[in-house]
Protein backbone atom coordinates (compact mmCIF):
# COMPACT_ATOMS: atom_id res chain seq x y z
CA UNK A 1 0.00 0.00 0.00
CA UNK A 2 2.77 2.45 0.92
CA UNK A 3 4.45 1.79 -2.44
CA UNK A 4 1.23 2.64 -4.27
CA UNK A 5 0.81 5.86 -2.29
CA UNK A 6 4.38 6.83 -3.06
CA UNK A 7 3.97 6.05 -6.74
CA UNK A 8 0.78 8.09 -6.96
CA UNK A 9 2.40 11.04 -5.24
CA UNK A 10 5.40 10.68 -7.53
CA UNK A 11 3.17 10.98 -10.58
CA UNK A 12 1.65 14.21 -9.27
CA UNK A 13 5.07 15.65 -8.45
CA UNK A 14 6.42 15.01 -11.93
CA UNK A 15 3.82 17.41 -13.24
CA UNK A 16 5.27 20.13 -11.01
CA UNK A 17 8.85 19.69 -12.22
CA UNK A 18 10.35 22.06 -14.80
CA UNK A 19 9.00 20.92 -18.14
CA UNK A 20 11.46 19.53 -20.68
CA UNK A 21 10.92 17.37 -23.72
CA UNK A 22 11.73 14.19 -21.80
CA UNK A 23 13.04 13.10 -18.42
CA UNK A 24 16.15 11.37 -19.75
CA UNK A 25 19.01 11.63 -17.27
CA UNK A 26 21.43 13.12 -19.78
CA UNK A 27 18.99 16.04 -20.15
CA UNK A 28 18.34 16.54 -16.45
CA UNK A 29 21.94 16.79 -15.28
CA UNK A 30 22.79 19.38 -17.93
CA UNK A 31 19.44 21.13 -18.36
CA UNK A 32 19.50 24.77 -17.25
CA UNK A 33 16.08 24.41 -15.59
CA UNK A 34 17.59 22.12 -12.94
CA UNK A 35 20.52 24.34 -11.90
CA UNK A 36 18.93 25.28 -8.53
CA UNK A 37 18.89 21.57 -7.62
CA UNK A 38 22.50 20.83 -8.67
CA UNK A 39 24.64 22.60 -6.06
CA UNK A 40 26.77 19.71 -4.82
CA UNK A 41 28.14 21.60 -1.79
CA UNK A 42 24.61 22.28 -0.61
CA UNK A 43 23.62 18.67 -1.31
CA UNK A 44 26.31 17.34 1.05
CA UNK A 45 25.86 20.03 3.71
CA UNK A 46 23.82 17.69 5.91
CA UNK A 47 25.90 17.45 9.12
CA UNK A 48 25.14 16.21 11.76
CA UNK A 49 23.11 13.80 9.62
CA UNK A 50 24.42 11.25 7.12
CA UNK A 51 23.18 9.79 3.85
CA UNK A 52 21.80 6.28 3.49
CA UNK A 53 22.24 4.67 0.10
CA UNK A 54 18.49 4.43 -0.44
CA UNK A 55 18.48 3.13 -4.00
CA UNK A 56 21.14 2.01 -6.47
CA UNK A 57 21.54 1.04 -10.09
CA UNK A 58 25.28 0.38 -10.10
CA UNK A 59 26.92 -2.98 -9.46
CA UNK A 60 30.59 -2.32 -10.19
CA UNK A 61 31.88 -1.33 -6.77
CA UNK A 62 32.03 -3.56 -3.69
CA UNK A 63 30.46 -1.27 -1.04
CA UNK A 64 27.42 -0.71 -3.24
CA UNK A 65 26.87 -4.48 -3.33
CA UNK A 66 26.86 -4.67 0.48
CA UNK A 67 24.07 -3.77 2.92
CA UNK A 68 23.35 -0.96 5.39
CA UNK A 69 25.43 1.47 3.32
CA UNK A 70 25.71 5.05 4.48
CA UNK A 71 27.87 8.07 3.61
CA UNK A 72 29.33 10.00 6.56
CA UNK A 73 30.59 13.51 5.74
CA UNK A 74 33.70 14.40 7.79
CA UNK A 75 34.77 17.78 6.39
CA UNK A 76 33.08 19.94 3.76
CA UNK A 77 34.20 23.07 1.93
CA UNK A 78 33.51 24.77 -1.39
CA UNK A 79 36.45 22.84 -2.88
CA UNK A 80 35.64 19.34 -1.68
CA UNK A 81 35.03 17.03 1.25
CA UNK A 82 36.42 14.13 3.25
CA UNK A 83 33.92 11.34 3.81
CA UNK A 84 33.57 7.64 4.46
CA UNK A 85 31.33 4.92 3.06
CA UNK A 86 30.25 2.59 5.86
CA UNK A 87 28.61 -0.75 5.21
CA UNK A 88 27.77 -4.14 6.68
CA UNK A 89 29.74 -7.12 5.36
CA UNK A 90 29.04 -10.57 6.85
CA UNK A 91 27.56 -8.97 9.99
CA UNK A 92 30.64 -6.79 10.45
CA UNK A 93 30.80 -3.04 9.94
CA UNK A 94 33.46 -1.91 7.49
CA UNK A 95 34.50 1.53 6.33
CA UNK A 96 36.27 3.06 3.33
CA UNK A 97 37.70 6.58 3.52
CA UNK A 98 37.56 8.98 0.56
CA UNK A 99 38.84 12.41 -0.40
CA UNK A 100 36.44 14.24 -2.69
CA UNK A 101 37.04 17.32 -4.82
CA UNK A 102 34.32 19.32 -6.54
CA UNK A 103 34.21 20.47 -10.14
CA UNK A 104 31.62 21.87 -12.52
CA UNK A 105 30.51 21.15 -16.06
CA UNK A 106 28.48 23.50 -18.27
CA UNK A 107 24.72 23.27 -18.42
CA UNK A 108 22.91 23.64 -21.73
CA UNK A 109 20.17 25.85 -23.12
CA UNK A 110 19.07 25.57 -26.73
CA UNK A 111 22.14 23.32 -27.28
CA UNK A 112 24.45 26.13 -26.13
CA UNK A 113 26.70 25.88 -23.03
CA UNK A 114 25.67 27.84 -19.94
CA UNK A 115 28.16 28.48 -17.12
CA UNK A 116 27.28 27.24 -13.64
CA UNK A 117 27.64 29.23 -10.44
CA UNK A 118 27.98 26.08 -8.33
CA UNK A 119 29.88 22.80 -8.59
CA UNK A 120 27.93 19.75 -9.73
CA UNK A 121 30.69 17.10 -9.99
CA UNK A 122 32.26 14.97 -7.24
CA UNK A 123 35.67 13.45 -7.99
CA UNK A 124 36.14 10.78 -5.34
CA UNK A 125 39.59 9.38 -4.53
CA UNK A 126 39.81 6.37 -2.17
CA UNK A 127 42.48 6.85 0.49
CA UNK A 128 43.72 3.32 -0.10
CA UNK A 129 44.96 4.28 -3.56
CA UNK A 130 42.37 2.98 -6.02
CA UNK A 131 41.36 4.92 -9.12
CA UNK A 132 39.23 8.03 -8.70
CA UNK A 133 35.51 7.90 -9.48
CA UNK A 134 33.37 10.73 -10.81
CA UNK A 135 29.75 11.46 -9.96
CA UNK A 136 27.39 14.10 -11.29
CA UNK A 137 24.64 15.57 -9.13
CA UNK A 138 21.44 15.05 -11.09
CA UNK A 139 19.26 16.69 -8.45
CA UNK A 140 19.07 17.33 -4.71
CA UNK A 141 16.18 18.53 -2.57
CA UNK A 142 15.42 18.54 1.17
CA UNK A 143 17.48 15.59 2.30
CA UNK A 144 17.43 13.47 -0.84
CA UNK A 145 19.99 13.49 -3.64
CA UNK A 146 20.40 11.64 -6.92
CA UNK A 147 23.93 11.05 -8.26
CA UNK A 148 24.89 9.73 -11.66
CA UNK A 149 28.00 7.51 -11.83
CA UNK A 150 30.24 8.75 -14.62
CA UNK A 151 32.44 6.74 -16.96
CA UNK A 152 34.04 9.43 -19.06
CA UNK A 153 31.08 11.51 -20.21
CA UNK A 154 28.68 8.56 -20.07
CA UNK A 155 26.59 7.47 -17.09
CA UNK A 156 27.16 3.93 -15.82
CA UNK A 157 24.55 4.05 -13.10
CA UNK A 158 22.78 6.06 -10.48
CA UNK A 159 22.59 6.38 -6.68
CA UNK A 160 19.73 7.70 -4.56
CA UNK A 161 20.81 9.11 -1.18
CA UNK A 162 18.45 9.94 1.68
CA UNK A 163 19.37 11.51 5.01
CA UNK A 164 18.69 9.45 8.11
CA UNK A 165 15.66 11.53 9.11
CA UNK A 166 14.17 11.32 5.62
CA UNK A 167 14.80 7.56 5.32
CA UNK A 168 13.07 6.97 8.66
CA UNK A 169 9.92 8.63 7.38
CA UNK A 170 9.35 7.35 3.83
CA UNK A 171 6.04 9.23 3.59
CA UNK A 172 8.06 12.46 3.50
CA UNK A 173 10.89 11.01 1.41
CA UNK A 174 10.91 13.14 -1.66
CA UNK A 175 9.84 10.27 -3.84
CA UNK A 176 7.11 12.78 -4.58
CA UNK A 177 9.69 14.57 -6.67
CA UNK A 178 12.81 12.54 -7.34
CA UNK A 179 11.57 8.98 -7.29
CA UNK A 180 8.86 10.18 -9.62
CA UNK A 181 11.51 11.71 -11.83
CA UNK A 182 13.67 8.59 -11.67
CA UNK A 183 10.75 6.48 -12.77
CA UNK A 184 10.94 8.32 -16.07
CA UNK A 185 14.67 8.05 -16.74
CA UNK A 186 16.61 5.32 -18.44
CA UNK A 187 17.74 3.17 -15.50
CA UNK A 188 15.10 0.45 -15.76
CA UNK A 189 11.88 0.01 -13.85
CA UNK A 190 11.19 1.74 -10.55
CA UNK A 191 10.90 -1.61 -8.77
CA UNK A 192 14.30 -2.75 -10.04
CA UNK A 193 15.88 0.59 -9.21
CA UNK A 194 14.70 0.41 -5.60
CA UNK A 195 15.55 -3.25 -5.13
CA UNK A 196 17.89 -2.47 -2.22
CA UNK A 197 15.51 -0.25 -0.27
CA UNK A 198 13.76 -2.88 1.86
CA UNK A 199 17.08 -4.47 2.81
CA UNK A 200 18.75 -1.19 3.75
CA UNK A 201 15.81 0.05 5.80
CA UNK A 202 16.28 -2.90 8.16
CA UNK A 203 19.34 -0.99 9.40
CA UNK A 204 17.21 1.90 10.68
CA UNK A 205 17.16 0.87 14.34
Amino acid sequence: MSFLICAAAAFVSVLALPQVESFQEDRIDSNVNYLPYQDIVQAFNITPEFYWLYGVKYENHVPFNSSCIYFDIKQLSAEGMNYSINYMNNDTWEKEEYIGTFDKTPAEHDQLPVARNHSNILISMPKKGEDARRYTLIASYKGSSVLGVLNGEKRDGCLVLATDSVARNPSTFYCRIYIGMLAQISFGSLTKFLKRTAEDLKCLV
